[in-house]
C-alpha cells in the first residue's frame, strides 16, 4: 500500500511538471526561416538578435536590434516599449534565443516569436543578411 501512495504522488509531479512546462512555454511561438521573413515583411516586429556583437558583426538580419542574451535581463527596459508588440527573437542556433524568450516572457513580454534554428535556418534558406 505504501508503495502505491509513493507511485500516485510521483505521477502527481510528473502532471503538475508537465501543465507547468506547457503554461510556461504559452505566448511563445517558434517560426522556421520562411514563416520568420514573412513575419518580418510586415511591419510592426521588433528583430532581436541576441548573439555577441561579434557574431553580430559577421552578418544579422537586416533592421536587427543587438541585445546579447546575458545583458538582456539587465538592458530590458531599452525595449520595454514592445512589451505588448510583437518581437522576433534569433541568435546563431536557438538556444539562445530560446532562453531570451524565456527571460522576455518572464518580464511581461506577450507577443514573442522564436527563429526555430536561428540565423543558420535563416541563411541555409538563402535569406540575405546585412553587415
Amino acid at each position: 500500500m505504501h508503495s502505491l501512495g509513493l507511485l500516485i504522488a510521483v505521477a502527481a509531479i510528473v502532471i503538475i511538471y508537465l501543465i507547468y512546462k506547457r503554461v510556461a512555454g504559452a505566448g511563445i511561438k517558434s517560426l522556421n526561416a520562411s514563416a520568420a521573413q514573412d513575419l518580418i515583411k510586415e511591419s510592426g516586429v521588433l528583430i532581436l538578435d541576441v548573439r555577441t556583437s561579434q557574431e553580430f558583426r559577421g552578418g544579422h538580419i537586416k533592421g536587427a536590434k543587438l541585445l546579447p542574451v546575458s545583458e538582456l535581463a539587465g538592458r530590458i527596459g531599452e525595449i520595454v516599449d514592445w512589451k505588448n508588440r510583437l518581437v522576433l527573437v534569433y541568435c546563431r542556433s536557438g538556444s539562445r534565443s530560446a532562453a531570451a524568450c524565456r527571460i522576455l516572457k518572464k518580464n511581461g513580454f506577450t507577443r514573442i516569436a522564436n527563429l526555430n534554428g536561428g540565423i543558420t535556418s535563416w541563411n541555409s534558406m538563402g535569406f540575405k543578411t546585412v553587415t
